[in-house]
């Protein structure tokens, strides 16, 4: 499946009161620039809290890369991703025309030599920006659900528990 936006989606949430740590989870991949990256998408939906940074790979990365290398690539930090090429028609389409249309701040930048932060920690700062001066939508209770169930994620990482801080382990 052919996207019209960017090749792979990480999404980041709950947003408002997490984007400190979203920006130090995406430091691992400030080494991703313009040799990769043409540029990097935010989008923010205040109804949900959620907040989804999409990266454009370059024509050379995708040659280069594949779907699978480009989904490694963004994959190191560990957040929930929507890869629009491993979608099926119906699942890609109700991603791009519904979900998607739920995200009413968008932010854009392009990869920097010049700045020393790396472009998803800048989207996901300047998202940041732009949601503390809205008011927050909704109630607690609006955002009491797991996004991850609505949007088609992949490479989410489940907690796991060491064998010996399970109760049924023994000394």
């Amino acid at each position: 499946m052919e996207s019209n936006g960017a090749d792979v989606y990480v999404l980041l949430n709950p947003f408002r009161c997490n984007v400190r740590e979203f920006r130090i989870l995406t430091r691992v991949l400030e080494d991703l620039g313009g040799d990769e990256l043409e540029a990097a998408e935010g989008f923010y939906a205040p109804d949900i809290d959620a907040a989804l940074i999409g990266a454009c790979f370059t024509s050379a990365a995708h040659s280069r890369l594949g779907v699978e290398g480009m989904q490694a690539s963004v994959a190191r930090c560990g957040l929930p991703m929507v890869v629009p090429a491993r979608l099926d028609l119906a699942t890609a389409r109700r991603f791009f025309d519904e979900h998607l249309l739920r995200y009413d701040t968008y932010v854009q930048l392009y990869p920097s030599v010049a700045e020393p932060m790396g472009l998803f920690e800048r989207i996901v700062q300047r998202l940041g920006e732009q949601v503390v001066l809205r008011p927050r939508a909704g109630t607690e209770s609006d955002y009491n659900f797991d996004l991850r169930h609505e949007v088609p994620v992949i490479g989410v990482r489940h907690p796991t528990m060491p064998s010996w801080g399970r109760a049924e382990s023994s000394w």
